[in-house]
């Protein structure tokens, strides 16, 4: 069982800021030189306990942060959140795992990020990264950081160092009870790069990045996974059937979730 988490979409410049956008209402051509980006951290109900895979932007709704509202949409607390896993600490990806005051979203999980990351986001100034907090999660304790270029959290629980996108960017895999979920993070971010071969300039490595895609939605075709999708705002999880030169993509929906939503 997984559920999207939706915090919608925003447009993003080169300053980094996540500014909301309404398709209804806004237009990105008042925008220039922004992207339109959603975002979407995923749960996964895994061998009796609750798996978020990415924490968001860690923005607020009425002075409630909005992952742990989209949480209580699902039934579940945030407090029910035994393990969060990182694929690398960029804003939009990593801001929603702990607040501005030190305090982690998730005081029962245990947290995941490739050390190589982690230290990568510190050591630098920069406006992808927001490092006071991710110096005050790592003097949690609960951050937990991994140096294996490919190993196993648990016995459900997989993850491989890809690059590309970041020099120490991660993907997993989680088994669950009849299904397996690969998360590509930003290497496979959503449905609409499954068929695409390009080299994005936003990326450490864009051709390493690209390679990576293909060889993961051969596996995710040939082991019959559910992928997951941060940045796509029209599909939440897919599985692939490979054809000659494409990938037929099947979308899966958390359906349960959307017709909790109000």
């Amino acid at each position: 069982m997984f559920f999207a988490l939706s915090e919608g979409i925003y447009t993003v410049g080169l300053d980094k800021k996540f500014i909301p956008f309404d398709k209804k209402k806004d237009r990105i051509e008042d925008r220039k030189g922004t992207l339109l980006v959603h975002i979407q951290p995923f749960v996964i109900y895994a061998h009796h306990e609750w798996v978020l895979i990415d924490a968001g932007l860690g923005f607020q709704k009425e002075n409630i942060y909005h992952i742990h509202q989209n949480l209580e949409k699902a039934g579940i607390s945030f407090r029910d959140i035994k393990k969060v896993l990182l694929s690398h600490l960029h804003f939009d990806h990593a801001n929603g795992a702990i607040s501005d005051m030190g305090e982690t979203l998730f005081p029962n999980a245990e947290y995941f990020v490739q050390a190589g990351e982690y230290f990568h986001a510190t050591s630098q100034l920069s406006k992808s990264y927001k490092k006071e907090n991710l110096e005050h999660l790592y003097k949690t304790g609960q951050l937990h950081l991994l140096s294996e270029p490919h190993s196993s959290i648990n016995a459900y629980i997989h993850y491989e160092v890809s690059g590309g996108h970041t020099q120490h960017h991660q993907v997993f895999w989680v088994e669950s009870k009849d299904e397996v979920y690969f998360y590509g993070g930003d290497v496979l971010p959503s449905g609409g790069q499954v068929n695409r071969k390009f080299i994005a300039k936003y990326d450490y490595d864009g051709k390493k990045a690209m390679q990576d895609r293909i060889r993961y939605a051969q596996q995710i075709a040939s082991e019959n996974m559910i992928a997951l999708f941060y940045h796509s705002d029209s599909l939440q999880g897919a599985k692939l059937h490979q054809k000659q030169d494409y990938f037929e993509i099947e979308p899966v929906f958390d359906k349960e979730f959307i017709l909790k939503k109000p």
